[in-house]
């Protein structure tokens, strides 16, 4: 478990990631947010993910592997010549990078930047040494992929993946960029088992089927958990208010007519 607080305006947020949600949490704060907790509460919502089990040998996780991801990884570790990096203790610097290249992906992409708001929760992980950033380089130093972790010691839970293989339209390059993600999920899942972690968490199943797909390709057994907001004060109350509304205000905004 790992536990960052943060003011915001008026409310104080204790975010509890891991957990085991409690009934009455003694905290000084006006809302507990609670990122996959065992124990489900009043409004909170179902998260799917696969938990991969560390503690098993190297040769048993890698036979978990899906046929093309062995064979993508092991072409990827013999012929495209890619660098490896896991950051344990990530600097301000290593935050910041991480943003320019993230923030490329999400505009080709079209989805959510990444925001001072979110920099913050980074940089507050990483004052709790619960932090960790892998990536890959291409043989001349090039970025070609992301990966940032929330880990506590024990399980490790991926919050941030980004390439740049959107904005390559040549196919050869885009297999070898898509190989380089393959090789950078097997390195990390190396990587926390080396560190004694637990668990490796592929950061939630979503309704998309080829990240599903893709997710599922590294083995693992799926898991219910769940996440949420808990009120412990008049001003918690009126904050978890205000977020379900604008929940539902952007899903109505962008779902399909």
């Amino acid at each position: 478990m790992i536990e960052i607080t943060r003011s915001n305006w008026w409310v104080t947020i204790r975010t509890v990631f891991f957990g085991a949600q409690q009934e009455n949490p003694q905290v000084d704060a006006d809302l507990i947010g609670c990122i996959q907790c065992a124990r489900p509460n009043v409004g909170f919502q179902l998260v799917r993910t696969l938990h991969i089990d560390l503690n098993r040998d190297r040769d048993l996780l890698f036979s978990d592997l899906a046929k093309s991801t062995k064979n993508q990884v092991n072409r990827a570790a013999k012929q495209d010549c890619f660098r490896y990096t896991a950051i344990a203790q990530p600097t301000e610097m290593d935050i910041l990078a991480f943003r320019t290249f993230y923030n490329a992906f999400a505009r080709a992409k079209g989805t959510t930047l990444c925001r001072p708001y979110h920099i913050e929760t980074l940089k507050l992980l990483m004052e709790q040494n619960g932090l960790v950033i892998t990536r890959v380089d291409d043989a001349e130093g090039e970025a070609l992929c992301y990966h940032v972790y929330v880990a506590d010691g024990k399980r490790a839970m991926l919050l941030y993946s980004a390439s740049n293989f959107r904005a390559i339209e040549d196919r050869q390059r885009r297999n070898r960029l898509a190989r380089a993600n393959r090789f950078q999920h097997w390195n990390d899942i190396l990587f926390f088992k080396q560190a004694g972690f637990s668990v490796y968490d592929c950061g939630g199943l979503t309704e998309d089927a080829r990240v599903e797909e893709f997710k599922r390709s590294f083995g693992g057994t799926e898991v219910a958990e769940y996440t949420g907001y808990v009120p412990l004060t008049w001003r918690g109350t009126m904050a978890a208010g205000f977020r379900r509304m604008l929940s539902r205000l952007r899903r109505h905004i962008f779902s399909p007519s």
